[in-house]
């Protein structure tokens, strides 16, 4: 019932970023005039191992994460499962009333079905890139891709538990406008976060458990309001 409830208030929303995501995929970057962050990058081991044009792919592709992470939480999974993310807060229910199921699995449930959307999204988006990489005869760097990939995995999970909690306290709208300031600081970070293994072979584990413990945090948060705000 709860996987049933979360498709038919997100299907929309998923296939337009789906489309979002193939549009992103599908933007090749210019070889002939890479960024500033893409000449830093030639300069690195790894760069000068899979060559100049896979370092320029690999540099585009990381930057792209931040902001798709950051779209998947705030426009397509928006929410916690306890009220509809879209419609007016006047008609907004409390579904933990009316399903026999506890609070703990209704927001575990629908944020983890999130990420595993926002997960798709990211596989989506490589699939595309790799696809009209080798339409224009092009190498792919398939390992520092996906190994960014496996990176943003908890930062997205901050992200969806963060806007999450945001979604409770005021308007869907306004949390995502409370988001826009934590995405523009955080960029740096999440670069380097989703960067770090395959630019210099280095793993961030400090970044990675702050964004799980902001993670357990906003989780907790969300479930204790829910229990003061229902009762």
């Amino acid at each position: 019932m709860i996987w049933y409830r979360y498709w038919l208030e997100t299907r929309q929303r998923f296939l337009l970023l789906a489309l979002w995501t193939i549009w992103m995929g599908a933007q090749v970057p210019d070889f002939a005039h890479p960024t500033r962050r893409a000449q830093e990058m030639m300069r690195t081991p790894l760069a000068q191992a899979i060559g100049r044009e896979d370092a320029i792919v690999w540099e585009a592709f990381a930057d792209k994460i931040g902001s798709l992470a950051w779209v998947a939480a705030t426009f397509a999974f928006l929410g916690t499962g306890l009220r509809t993310a879209w419609l007016p807060r006047d008609l907004a229910v409390y579904y933990t009333l009316t399903l026999p199921v506890s609070r703990w699995r209704l927001i575990a449930t629908y944020q983890g079905a999130s990420c595993v959307g926002a997960l798709l999204a990211f596989a989506l988006m490589l699939a595309t890139q790799c696809v009209v990489l080798l339409i224009q005869e092009r190498s792919v760097p398939l390992v520092p891709l996906a190994i960014s990939i496996a990176f943003a995995i908890p930062m997205l999970m901050a992200w969806t538990a963060v806007v999450g909690a945001l979604a409770l306290l005021t308007h869907e709208y306004w949390a995502m406008l409370m988001t826009v300031p934590i995405l523009l600081l955080t960029v740096p970070i999440t670069r380097h976060t989703v960067t770090a293994f395959s630019e210099r072979g280095e793993r961030p584990w400090i970044a990675v458990a702050a964004l799980l413990a902001v993670t357990v945090l906003a989780f907790a948060f969300t479930l204790q309001h829910a229990r003061i705000k229902e009762f």
